[in-house]
């Protein structure tokens, strides 16, 4: 989950926890601006929240755990205003990577039977491949909340999970070999690539159409006129993010030609 930041006169290395609750353990401030991330809670109130919290550690000499409890119960207790939308905001997000996934197995699959001469042949397991993979980003999507506090508090479990899990969803590809379907792959090419496209059109759509703007977390302090459009950096992040399913097409691409020159 994005977390995008507000700053006025700060130094630009400085975290989050760091620049809104320097008072406050470091850990415990990200965890909490973590929840409030989580349910939704706009930038404003989460910066007022870390100021509030950072203002009575200074004061009290408390830390944040003794005087505030748990972050996360700390966090639902507030009881702040949130955005009811998140899983359908989330579930429009992932349509167009769906599309987009579809295409990169598509040309994927196609450009590997290309390469060695043979039509290409969709087959069972490669049909429970793609459906599954689908499956679990919509999944993922409507489970997000968990999903990010699951790998932002376990990272080397989440690293784990994902390998086994690899190694799992590729077992049913490799062993179900019953045809489904055979082609010519340039027929395989054309239909991916027409469907990268439209999962990239789609997004691009999608932003323009919800025009929603970035949610900074703000310090209550702040004069208002700190406000800064994304930098260089931010706009080529953005881009490199709603093209990173073409890039990795690419990147295996290469791959694959490579090994079957």
């Amino acid at each position: 989950m994005r977390l995008p930041t507000k700053i006025s006169n700060r130094p630009r290395s400085a975290s989050l926890e760091e620049q809104f609750a320097p008072n406050v353990d470091r850990k415990w401030a990200g965890d909490l601006l973590l929840e409030m991330r989580m349910q939704g809670v706009d930038g404003a109130r989460i910066g007022s929240v870390l100021a509030e919290v950072d203002s009575h550690c200074a004061e009290s000499g408390e830390s944040a755990q003794s005087a505030f409890g748990d972050p996360a119960v700390y966090a639902a207790s507030l009881d702040l205003p949130s955005n009811t939308h998140m899983t359908r905001d989330m579930l429009r997000a992932v349509f167009p990577v769906m599309v987009q996934l579809v295409g990169m197995l598509l040309i994927l699959w196609s450009f590997t039977d290309w390469r060695r001469g043979e039509p290409f042949e969709l087959t069972a397991g490669s049909v429970l491949l793609a459906a599954v993979l689908v499956g679990e980003i919509a999944l993922l999507a409507l489970c997000a909340q968990r999903v990010v506090r699951f790998v932002v508090k376990r990272p080397v479990w989440s690293v784990v999970v994902f390998m086994v899990h690899t190694g799992i969803l590729a077992v049913p590809a490799v062993l179900w070999t019953t045809s489904v379907a055979e082609f010519q792959p340039m027929w395989g090419l054309g239909v991916g690539t027409a469907a990268m496209a439209a999962g990239i059109g789609w997004e691009f759509i999608a932003r323009a159409g919800t025009q929603t703007p970035d949610d900074p977390i703000e310090s209550p302090f702040d004069d208002g006129g700190s406000s800064r459009e994304p930098g260089g950096r931010g706009k080529a992040l953005k881009v490199l993010l709603t093209f990173q399913t073409p890039i990795v097409t690419a990147l295996f691409l290469v791959i694959t030609w490579w090994f079957t020159r």
